[in-house]
């Protein structure tokens, strides 16, 4: 078993367990919620009772069932909120604080704790916010892999100054943006929270703190516990009150366990190949055949965002081929990544070299894409100068050693039946998707 597969489960089995079911540390009866579909996996045979995962969800289920008996709240429109004046907005950024709220501040929504769910790779901590988000009842909710999400915050930051002239150099975007994400969902559940760049770091705490006033609960998994978060970064002493936000909001849980469920899988189709040049250059040749029926693609391009494009040396059918350097030794960043994990559901990866701290730029891009590739499904086949978990050489306290054991991870996984059996959008014959090939 492991999590990927575990998730697909869950999800099918949450519409149909409605039945009042006990938790196994508890007398207690659950209609709904993480608890009652966990039962109904370890009874189906889908998973083994994890003593330590159940301690877990019985914070969760609270979560779930303050959630279900929460009055209503309705944060207010976009609209209704005034711009922050610009001398405001240089006070927040610097710690320092208004003597006085606005008088047309948004009310604030009875206040419900999150969860922070954080641990090594492979200790379920994904799978167990995906059984509480399939039951949360909450309408306007959304689940979302973190990178994605501020990507997609600056995106419309970027949008509201082209729209509104001026509008940047006199006023504070967080506020009308932060309330416009309010409205989109009440419960926002974060995978792989992570924070490397200083443009996400320095409007952390103004964004979350406008999400948590208008009612936003927040539930996350991620390999760092938060006062690791943005560790050794630049200028970290301006993110640290983010930190004691989020700690006030959300409760810090360790699901640490002795078991990595990734490594469960059964071996599948033969998707990596250690070596470079000639001799495995032929064996993706032949990978590329099968996916396409055609020896060599033509070179694409795909959009991106924010107006940009990026070349696809050869690509047919959905299916892309790359050499390392076009991926991570170029300026691309997550933005492109997942532009490609959306217009193709197999990617192929020639001559990986071996990494280290010297090559921290390659190596940062590296587990991005692997980050992104996997959260999309991708089914990627490459060609390595040495196995996974040999790939990169390092130590010290520094986000990319940490990073590192979540790509070998999920690089591991990715090689099982179990994650070639999960469907990419571009598969599902029930999703329509409008591919950005040009």
């Amino acid at each position: 078993m492991f999590s990927r597969r575990l998730s697909c489960v869950c999800h099918s089995l949450t519409r149909t367990v409605r039945i009042a079911c006990k938790p196994f540390s508890s007398n207690s009866e659950y209609v709904d919620g993480p608890l009652a579909t966990y039962q109904a996996l370890v009874k189906a045979g889908k998973i083994v009772k994890d003593d330590r995962q159940i301690s877990i969800l019985h914070r969760l289920q609270r979560l779930h069932d303050e959630l279900k008996h929460r009055p209503p709240f309705v944060p207010p429109p976009a609209e209704s909120i005034p711009p922050t004046p610009i001398n405001s907005f240089f006070k927040q950024f610097f710690g320092e604080k208004d003597t006085e709220p606005s008088p047309n501040s948004p009310a604030k929504s009875p206040a419900i704790k999150g969860v922070y769910l954080y641990g090594t790779p492979g200790c379920g901590k994904t799978f167990l916010m995906d059984m509480f988000y399939a039951s949360a009842p909450v309408e306007a909710k959304r689940r979302v892999h973190f990178n994605e999400f501020m990507l997609n915050v600056h995106d419309r930051i970027h949008k509201m100054k082209l729209d509104g002239g001026d509008y940047r150099a006199k006023f504070d975007p967080i506020p009308p943006l932060s309330s416009a994400l309010s409205t989109e969902a009440q419960l926002l559940c974060f995978d792989e929270f992570q924070v490397t760049d200083i443009a996400d770091a320095m409007i952390l705490r103004r964004l979350f703190t406008g999400l948590f006033d208008n009612g936003v609960v927040i539930v996350a998994t991620s390999n760092r516990p938060p006062k690791d978060l943005y560790l050794n970064g630049l200028q970290r002493h301006l993110f640290l009150p983010f930190i004691d936000l989020l700690i006030e909001r959300c409760d810090p849980i360790d699901v640490d366990s002795d078991t990595d469920y990734r490594y469960g899988g059964t071996r599948g189709l033969k998707t990596f190949f250690k070596g470079c040049g000639a001799a495995s250059s032929k064996q993706l040749d032949e990978v590329f055949f099968h996916l396409t029926g055609k020896h060599f693609g033509a070179p694409v391009t795909i959009d991106v965002m924010q107006g940009r494009k990026l070349h696809v040396p050869a690509a047919h059918k959905h299916v892309a081929r790359f050499h390392f350097n076009d991926l991570c030794a170029k300026p691309l960043g997550a933005a492109d990544y997942i532009a490609i994990a959306k217009n193709f559901h197999s990617v192929i990866i020639s001559d990986v070299p071996k990494l280290n701290m010297d090559t921290r730029n390659e190596l940062r891009r590296f587990i991005t894409m692997i980050d992104e590739f996997y959260q999309h499904k991708v089914k990627v086949t490459m060609s390595a100068k040495e196995e996974p978990k040999y790939l990169f050489t390092g130590e010290g306290q520094f986000d990319e050693v940490f990073a590192w054991d979540r790509c070998v991870s999920r690089l591991t996984e990715m090689q099982t039946q179990e994650y070639h059996q999960t469907l990419h959008e571009l598969q599902k014959p029930s999703t329509t998707v409008t591919s950005a090939i040009v």
